[in-house]
């Protein structure tokens, strides 16, 4: 994972923009209440990383189906259950570390803004951990999708392009047809599952960013979803190239 390029590409994008995001914080605004910046933080940050999330796993497994070294691959390792197993642990365990290292760099490029203009009295740190590790595991069910997806199109560009329409074209649309089905469709069900209502205190009131929802309902429906993709997967992996 560490020496593909996308990936360290993506994280170097990712880094940047929570940079120029938090230089702008320390810039402009004025009585900064550091849990708040934190809360929107952490709001916007759960929905990159899953989408990253998908994007990364596809990338690493689609890739080596379209540069023909998946067969090469399997040829000196035929065992394809060990295979799948050893690229999917080892993309989401990287993508959940990398991400809560996202999470603790956003965290501290936040502190100079909030000790100049603000205050960091008062922050429920617990709390916040246990965003944070719901946000590392949102990113690791993105993997998921993505590695399922890679392994039914077995290329890069055509999951991560099927998930990017979905999720940005076709899932809005859906919302503007029936509001009830937020409960149902990835973005709701991960907002539902990181729930930041730990993390708000009362001074915030009615947010955007106040998802609240029942966190173990939205992780076992994701989950559920994940595992679907994974299932399908893994069934096209299995299938034999040559008969």
């Amino acid at each position: 994972m560490s020496s593909r390029t996308f990936f360290r590409i993506l994280l170097l994008i990712v880094l940047g923009l929570i940079g120029f995001v938090s230089t702008i914080v320390f810039l402009k605004a004025r009585h900064v209440s550091y849990d708040v910046a934190l809360v929107i933080g952490c709001a916007v940050a759960s929905g990159v990383l899953f989408t990253l999330g998908v994007v990364v796993g596809a990338s690493f497994v689609g890739a080596e189906w379209n540069s023909g070294s998946m067969s090469t691959l399997l040829t000196w390792e035929p065992r394809r259950v060990r295979v799948f197993a050893a690229k999917l642990i080892a993309c989401m365990i990287t993508t959940m570390i990398v991400s809560l290292l996202v999470l603790v760099v956003m965290a501290l490029l936040l502190l100079p803004s909030a000790a100049a203009h603000g205050t960091t009295s008062g922050v429920p740190w617990l709390s916040f951990a246990g965003v944070w590790l719901r946000i590392g595991i949102v990113s690791a069910i993105g993997v998921a999708v993505g590695v399922g997806l890679a392994n039914v199109m077995r290329s890069a560009a055509g999951p991560i392009a099927t998930w990017l329409i979905f999720q940005f074209v076709a899932s809005p649309a859906l919302l503007l047809w029936k509001r009830w089905l937020v409960r149902w469709l990835p973005d709701g069900l991960f907002r539902q599952f990181v729930s930041l209502e730990s993390a708000i205190r009362g001074s915030i009131g009615e947010t955007p960013f106040r998802f609240g929802g029942n966190v173990l309902r939205g992780g076992l429906v994701l989950g559920l979803y994940a595992a679907s993709f994974l299932a399908a997967g893994f069934v096209a992996f299995r299938a034999r190239d040559v008969t």
